[in-house]
């Protein structure tokens, strides 16, 4: 799940938590390293 999202540098980073079977990580992912996404305003 992505809940935040900063352009930084001219790129485009989602703010990141993987709550999937228990974990608690939390990262920035580059829109770059994504190939299909949705966007909800």
């Amino acid at each position: 799940m992505t809940y935040r999202y900063v352009k930084y540098n001219g790129v485009l980073w989602f703010k990141a938590y993987d709550n999937w079977s228990g974990n608690k990580n939390r990262g920035w992912i580059n829109r770059n390293w994504i190939q299909d996404g949705i966007y909800l305003n």
